[in-house]
């Protein structure tokens, strides 16, 4: 292990499978990042992976050679995966492997009841982007953390003065994404086939043309992004207090990854050895030379804006091996009666008897006007969101300091952002700490371990979103107890596996369920409408276009895009969701609280939609085929 000012700096190896690995062994990593044939992110290829045999062989070998080995345990788990985990775990822990890298926030649990002495690395899936976060972690004993793709060398300086003893890794070279850490549901929705499960089909990699009012764009690949290089920025990475170089490519063959652990392994000495005199620019014109796709620095000093977008061929969505193409656009599935009643039938063998939890109704705002609907609806709960898509809501705290004086029996919550940064929280906490939040509203909604673990300890009602990825019930019982008053269901959970969560569920709290609108499926710090208009339109479709983004695919399936108060990009589905035909059996099997995601939505068709759902009758109103079933398709 190398160090430098009593700091240790590790670069950190991908493995695919043994081979790689074994050819991999006498290089100049100090460490290697593997996974076995279950539980990981890189689940596609099935010559790939560890069988537990070359796990134990791996590790031993590892350690004879004086170099650490993680296992990545980093996807999120269903019921039935859970249960089966625990041996798996033992295994690990009982043949020495240094440390697993998780995303699902129920391995803490498991980790905890077996008392396992392997050290707990927090994935890059966790999306960990706020000093919140961090502390949770530590405090749950978590010794490494993988920062979001997101973070800037400044952030992670304060981390680390605040957090010394936590150890930071960071990804310094290979293939990236434009979009956030464990908030692509995309591919889980749209082929059964979830990202955040291993098995992500990079809808970002597709070739998208763009409109917005009226002008056409050929953008190209306006979501792929370029390669991650930080090889000429070592002295930086080490100043920011990052323990472990992380070199991404565990699909990537021996001779694509030796070349770049080796070059940045001397480079690492070189400057340990002489930082004084340190060459940066040494071998940097090798890895551009053999570079397949163009690189970037990311995150790590600035947002890099459209720069970040690689244009090339070799920035799609094609295996680089043998040009064929990872997947193509297909069009959203529609709601069909054959995957209708075999979800009823699912819902059915779950169904809670003597079930006495009312049925509640709650929805999303954006704006005032939108607020005064859902209140004269007499909407259960309305969340209020800080920074929505509808940038002249109209909205004060004045006016809702008002509202509230008039008789209602509506709470109301104020939705934090997907994403809180550490400055955020400096917005934040006055105004959820004043009195007049405590006039306005109920409670928060929050979508980050970071939020959560900043509000716990307050007098607050603590509401669990979506993005929080509640995929089985250890996890949900991880937030609820501690104090969360009802938590969202993940929005990827397929049929089967909701089956298998409601049967096993038994807590008291509400559960939500998202049955109606569009949720973000795609959540990135870019600003797409910025990057457009940087572009020259191609030509003029229509002079009164809608003053929204669309990304359109090869299909011609137009994608709306959002942008939040933050500037952040959501892309939403085009088929939106519609579990009306199942509400009835999804409230029997323990349902207690039925979402309705539509603040985009203009005031008509939002009341509508309103309307429709508080009558429940039992024909669907809505035209099948222009809706989805979402995940629960498959």
């Amino acid at each position: 292990m190398r160090t430098f000012n009593g700091k240790t700096i590790e670069l950190l190896a991908p493995a695919g499978n043994f081979d790689i690995f074994a050819d991999l062994l006498e290089s100049k990593c100090d460490a290697f990042y593997i996974g076995g044939k279950n539980f990981n992110m890189r689940m596609h290829r099935k010559n790939f992976n560890f069988t537990n045999e070359q796990i134990e062989q791996a590790t031993a070998l590892s350690h004879q050679n004086g170099k650490k080995l993680y296992v990545t345990v980093n996807n999120l788990l269903n019921e039935r995966e859970y249960d089966s985990l625990e041996d798996y775990l033992l295994f690990l822990d009982s043949i020495e492997v240094d440390g697993i890298i998780v995303q699902d926030i129920a391995l803490l649990h498991c980790a905890k009841t077996l008392n396992l002495s392997m050290e707990l690395h927090a994935s890059v899936m966790m999306n960990i982007h706020n000093e919140p976060a961090v502390h949770a972690l530590e405090k749950e004993g978590f010794s490494r953390i993988v920062t979001a793709r997101e973070t800037s060398f400044e952030t992670i300086a304060k981390w680390k003065q605040k957090h010394p003893d936590m150890e930071f890794e960071y990804f310094v070279h290979g293939d990236l994404c434009t979009i956030n850490g464990s908030q692509c549901y995309y591919s889980g929705l749209l082929f059964g086939q979830s990202s955040n499960r291993g098995r992500c089909m990079k809808p970002c990699r597709w070739q998208y043309d763009i409109e917005q009012e009226g002008n056409h764009y050929d953008a190209q690949y306006p979501l792929a992004a370029k390669d991650m290089c930080l090889f000429e920025h070592i002295p930086e990475l080490i100043a920011a207090g990052v323990n472990s170089f992380k070199i991404e490519g565990r699909m990537r063959s021996t001779e694509y990854i030796k070349k770049i652990i080796d070059l940045y392994g001397d480079a690492i000495d070189r400057y340990v050895e002489d930082p004084v005199f340190f060459n940066r620019k040494k071998d940097a014109s090798y890895l551009n030379d053999h570079r397949l796709r163009d690189f970037t620095t990311g995150f790590a000093f600035e947002n890099p804006g459209k720069a970040f977008i690689n244009r090339r061929y070799e920035g799609t969505g094609y295996f680089y091996s043998t040009g064929k193409v990872f997947s193509k656009p297909m069009e959203e599935h529609s709601i069909e009666e054959t995957q209708t009643i075999e979800l009823k039938q699912l819902l059915h063998h779950a169904k809670k008897e003597g079930n006495t939890k009312e049925t509640r109704l709650s929805v999303s705002v954006d704006t005032f006007s939108q607020l005064t609907v859902a209140l004269r609806e007499q909407v259960d709960t309305i969340y209020v969101n800080a920074f929505g898509f509808q940038h002249s809501s109209g909205l004060s705290t004045d006016k809702l300091r008002k509202l509230r004086q008039e008789p209602n029996q509506s709470k109301l919550i104020l939705a934090l952002p997907h994403k809180m940064s550490d400055v955020d929280f400096d917005r934040f906490d006055p105004y959820i700490r004043s009195q007049s939040f405590k006039e306005c509203f109920d409670g928060i909604l929050l979508s980050d371990l970071g939020s959560f673990n900043r509000y716990c300890k307050e007098d607050l009602a603590l509401y669990g979103n979506y993005p929080l990825n509640l995929y089985n019930s250890t996890s949900m019982d991880y937030y609820l107890d501690k104090g969360l008053e009802s938590a969202c269901l993940s929005i990827e959970l397929q049929k089967n596996e909701l089956s298998e969560f409601l049967k096993g569920f038994a807590k008291d709290q509400p559960l939500e369920m998202i049955v109606h609108g569009s949720p973000t499926v795609m959540y990135s710090d870019l600003n797409l409408y910025a990057n457009t208009k940087k572009e020259t339109p191609a030509y003029q479709k229509n002079r009164n276009g809608d003053a929204r983004l669309y990304l359109i695919d090869d299909n011609q399936a137009y994608h709306p895009v959002y942008l939040d108060g933050q500037h952040k990009s959501h892309i939403l589905l085009y088929k939106e969701l519609c579990l009306y035909p199942v509400v009835e059996e999804l409230t029997q099997a323990g349902v207690s609280q039925l979402r309705l995601e539509i603040a985009h939505y203009d005031d008509a068709a939002f009341e509508s939609t309103i309307k429709t759902y508080r009558q429940k009758t039992r024909q669907n109103p809505y035209d099948p085929t222009q809706y989805s079933l979402g995940a629960l398709h498959f």
